[in-house]
């Protein structure tokens, strides 16, 4: 048995890595880095202010096409 480890940064690229893997019929395990974490304190921050925002009732729930897109921003 033989053991590869791979360090992958985009979700498309894990998707396409097991995508191959299943064709060969090659088992294997995902593990993610709980300590990689994809935003920014500039991001954090938005998301405090917006949230806190919502909680004074300053601002209403986003739209979920407009939630969707940040979220495809951030996993780019």
């Amino acid at each position: 048995m033989t053991t590869i480890t791979a360090t992958l940064h985009n979700s498309k690229d894990v998707k396409l890595l097991q995508e191959v893997l299943n064709r060969f019929g090659i088992p294997y395990t995902v593990n993610e880095d709980t300590d990689a974490f994809p935003f920014t304190e500039a991001d954090l921050k938005s998301f405090r202010d917006t949230q806190q925002a919502f909680k004074d009732g300053k601002t209403t729930a986003k739209d979920w096409i407009e939630v969707q897109k940040e979220l495809d921003r951030a996993f780019r």
